[in-house]
């Protein structure tokens, strides 16, 4: 009389078949790199499955990971440290001169108490060709109640060349011990009768326990 096997005994090879057949059929018919993005099904990656330090500062591209994108504790332990300040475009007010302090605030960001690396990035432009003079320059600057407006650092933008030409200006200051809610904004000076524009405007601050050097 023939035995049959018991039921665990057939459903534990029946496994270790699949199991086995499985791990076969997936070396044998996956290429290296042959998985990417579109092949993951959104959220089947979690923490769990990606190894300490896989992920690194070079495989981010930059930019690329925004506020919403951070958790709600992220997101309060950065809003002591980190502020910025953000527009796509502007048009320049006319103010002629060479005097920042006394032109109108195109960009601005508050600040709390305490020391601040602040920087300021733009791209200048004159859509007509007009802004060529040579005292037009854009800066950085502080509205502190004491000892009041100054500038913190300003780029001359007397060289726009010619319409639609795109001019870069990247600006840096320190704010040190303030107190209160000052605020830092960028300015330009422009003459009359010209015309300029800023695209990508930014400021960002980030808080400093001290600084040393100055």
């Amino acid at each position: 009389m023939t035995r049959k096997p018991p039921y665990a005994n057939v459903i534990a090879g029946l496994a270790l078949f699949i199991a086995l057949g499985g791990t076969a059929a997936a070396a044998a018919t996956l290429e290296r790199d042959s998985v990417g993005s579109p092949q993951i099904r959104a959220d089947a990656v979690r923490s769990p499955e990606i190894r300490s330090d896989a992920v690194r500062s070079s495989e981010i591209r930059d930019e690329s990971i925004l506020l919403g994108d951070l958790s709600p504790g992220a997101r309060t332990a950065l809003g002591t440290k980190l502020r910025f300040a953000q527009e796509v475009a502007t048009e320049v007010t006319v103010c002629p001169g060479k005097d920042l302090t006394a032109c109108p605030t195109l960009l601005q960001r508050t600040l709390a108490p305490g020391s601040w690396l602040i920087q300021a990035k733009l791209v200048a432009f004159t859509p007509d060709g007009t802004a060529n003079a040579f005292d037009n320059r854009c800066g950085l600057v502080t509205s502190d109640a004491v000892p009041g407006p100054r500038v913190l650092d300003e780029a001359r933008v007397s060289d726009l060349g010619n319409d639609g030409d795109m001019t870069p200006i990247a600006l840096l200051g320190v704010v040190t011990g303030v107190e209160g809610n000052p605020a830092v904004g960028l300015r330009c000076t422009l003459g009359e009768f010209e015309a300029m524009e800023l695209e990508d405007l930014k400021i960002t601050a980030v808080e400093v326990g001290s600084v040393t050097g100055l």
